[in-house]
């Protein structure tokens, strides 16, 4: 309904049949704290993970979804922890996939119809319509499809920094155990992605490739943009890591110059701890490779299709680790 719409709207809802001003009002202000939580959110909960990945992905049409959803099922429980949970790897999977979101007005509100009219409880009747949808314009992506496209996709360039951001973050989130909570997780808006291999390699000695072929070329690049070459990292220490090379150096006093990997070693962020691998010397196209795949089995366990449950935070951890 069209801003302009919703009183007249409203007021034929309201004259339908006899109403209860109590409760309407009540109703009314239940819904205003929903919808707060959703567009504003607070706190550390998986309520408030939900709102901030909705936002860093910029999918405001699943509200009428989520004000549903809040309204019948309590917060706490594990009923909605599965929908909200279903709603976020359909959002994400779409998103890493490059599918439109062109239809999502029309395709939410038939998700709203489903959930508002089953027979069944919501999170269940969510679940089919999303598993339901088969065009390409709604389909929820399969793990094939996902893979494919979170390994070999230009996503810094194609899904853009904010919403890459946002899926590293809900990552690094994931991996996170109740007893540390969300609160150690910076804001999204304290946050910046950092590319290892730097966007400017083809200028850098240290990352060049020896006769590099134009298909070697093409491919470097869209590694460089891809999940497996990219990770987080707060403001200051950003702007502190260089162009360098991926290793320590021995300068010519013989002092050592921290490379990229040591540096990397000074975040907090667990998603950093990949780099510490004892074995890793080197930062290549295969160390993208296998990372991405690193971060590709976390990123099936946070959202996985269907949602058959909350992921747990310590196989997140092992699998962003390298472990």
């Amino acid at each position: 309904t069209l801003a302009s719409h919703v009183f007249q709207s409203f007021k034929a809802w309201w004259l339908k049949q006899l109403r209860d001003l109590e409760v309407e009002l009540a109703q009314l202000v239940a819904s205003s704290r929903h919808f707060q939580e959703l567009v504003s959110p607070e706190g550390t909960g998986h309520l408030a993970e939900f709102a901030r990945l909705v936002k860093s992905l910029d999918v405001g049409t699943v509200t009428p979804v989520y004000l549903a959803l809040r309204e019948r099922l309590p917060s706490d429980s594990a009923e909605l922890k599965q929908a909200l949970g279903d709603l976020a790897s359909y959002l994400t999977r779409r998103a890493v996939c490059g599918l439109t979101t062109k239809g999502y007005n029309r395709f939410f509100m038939r998700v709203l119809q489903a959930v508002l009219g089953a027979p069944e409880a919501p999170h269940i009747a969510l679940r089919k319509v999303l598993l339901a949808a088969t065009a390409l314009s709604e389909v929820w992506p399969d793990d094939s499809h996902f893979s494919d496209k979170w390994c070999h996709r230009p996503v810094y360039k194609e899904l853009r920094p904010v919403k890459t951001c946002g899926v590293l973050r809900a990552l690094e989130y994931a991996a996170r155990g109740s007893q540390q909570g969300s609160n150690h997780v910076p804001a999204q808006s304290d946050l910046t992605v950092e590319h290892v291999i730097p966007q400017s390699w083809e200028k850098l000695p240290t990352y060049q490739i020896t006769d590099m072929t134009e298909a070697q070329r093409q491919f470097r690049e869209t590694a460089v943009h891809g999940f497996g070459n990219l990770t987080l990292l707060t403001q200051p220490l950003n702007s502190s890591i260089s162009n360098g090379p991926f290793a320590d150096t021995q300068s010519v006093g013989s002092e050592q110059v921290l490379g990229k990997r040591s540096r990397l070693g000074q975040s907090a962020l667990l998603l950093n701890t990949y780099f510490q691998q004892t074995a890793l010397a080197a930062w290549d196209d295969d160390a993208i490779a296998n990372r991405s795949k690193a971060l590709l089995k976390a990123a099936l366990l946070v959202w996985p299709k269907p949602v058959g449950g909350s992921a747990a935070p310590v196989a997140v951890a092992s699998a962003i680790s390298g472990n």
